[in-house]
């Protein structure tokens, strides 16, 4: 599972620091010494207020998923959610694997059709670049009962078409907090449809352009782990606040 898509209610940088080593002579001069071009040590704390169980035991489930402080993650955009200066700027220098973010929407317009990042055009179609991942939100209540899947048939399975599923994994229940369907474009992959597994005649075609230099992606393409597990402070019942402090990889 990815990192719960939700927007922190506040957030703390440590930018880190370049690996100087100091020497000192007995008559008080320093000589320093850059061992590295690239900041260490670049710390993320990202802390969720007044949220609702479930959504507090999502980060539980993630942290379990990634094995406590083992394997590294990237966050989606929602997590730099309030930052009005350059996304780069809350990420560790080294640029890992690009994530893009859709969120997705289902709207009743001659039959039900999938929207994304609240745009007004039914099924459009979508340029998924290879070696991307791309994380489609389902969170939104209006995707209640409309799963999102992918095929190398348009239509899907409602046109004796299969599931794809290479790369591609999913979480949760759509329309309820952290559900998602995310995909990371294989090298070579076939041009995809996105469908409803549940009806008909919801989605569209998905274009797999091999990658270039000057993709364009949002979210957090840095990875991080994390610094220690979560910390939940239950407000009263039904409702925690949740702390995850977080760790930049270089």
């Amino acid at each position: 599972m990815a990192f719960p898509i939700l927007k922190p209610s506040s957030r703390s940088y440590d930018p880190g620091a370049y690996p100087v080593k100091v020497f000192k002579a007995q008559n008080g001069k320093e000589t320093r010494i850059l061992y590295g071009s690239e900041r260490t040590e670049v710390k993320l704390s990202l802390s969720y207020a007044n949220i609702g169980d479930p959504n507090a035991e999502l980060f539980l489930d993630h942290y379990d998923e990634v094995q406590g402080t083992f394997q590294t993650f990237s966050l989606p955009g929602q997590a730099l959610g309030g930052w009005e200066g350059n996304d780069d700027a809350l990420k560790p220098a080294n640029i890992q694997i690009p994530t893009v973010t859709y969120l997705v929407t289902v709207v009743a317009d001659n039959g039900n059709k999938y929207r994304f990042n609240g745009g007004s055009s039914n099924a459009e179609t979508l340029e998924l670049t290879e070696g991307t991942i791309y994380l489609f939100s389902q969170q939104n209540a209006s995707n209640a009962g409309h799963p999102l899947r992918f095929s190398t048939t348009s239509n899907g399975t409602h046109n004796s078409g299969t599931e794809y599923t290479t790369g591609v994994t999913t979480f949760g229940t759509p329309g309820q907090a952290g559900s998602y369907t995310r995909i990371q474009v294989a090298t070579g992959a076939p041009t995809l449809y996105y469908y409803c597994s549940q009806h008909s005649g919801m989605g569209g075609q998905a274009n797999t352009p091999a990658a270039t230099t000057t993709a364009s992606t949002s979210g957090s393409q840095a990875q991080y782990r994390y610094e220690g597990p979560p910390q939940i402070a239950q407000v009263r019942p039904g409702i925690s606040t949740v702390t995850v402090n977080l760790i930049g990889v270089i």
